[in-house]
């Protein structure tokens, strides 16, 4: 269900979506890790590759990409990196911007 609310054609209901599950991300890494066993990650970075994507959808993927990053642990962030090689123009800009200080906790 919220595989297809990410996907869906209208931004709003995007946005609310990614909201949502970034409120998720927000917790527990339980929580992340029912996140990226349900297989919103992959479609988090799929979405944020999509050039007619409105800005309040990037932010609330990009937010969720952040909580994924600084609450987890390094083979998580092993994993959202690996996405983000699938969709390498994301990656790059994605990588660039993560904060150093949650990679130098994690290791």
């Amino acid at each position: 269900m919220v595989t297809s609310l990410l996907r869906h054609h209208k931004p709003n209901i995007q946005e609310e979506a990614a909201w949502t599950v970034s409120n998720i991300t927000a917790g527990k890494n339980t929580q992340i890790q029912e996140v990226i066993n349900a297989g919103l990650v992959p479609i988090l970075v799929e979405v944020l590759e999509q050039v007619s994507i409105c800005e309040a959808v990037q932010l609330s993927n990009k937010l969720t990409l952040k909580n994924i990053t600084l609450n987890s642990y390094l083979h998580v962030i092993v994993f959202l990196l690996l996405c983000f090689i699938c969709q390498t123009t994301t990656a790059t800009t994605y990588i660039q911007g993560i904060n150093k200080q949650a990679i130098k906790i994690s290791l």
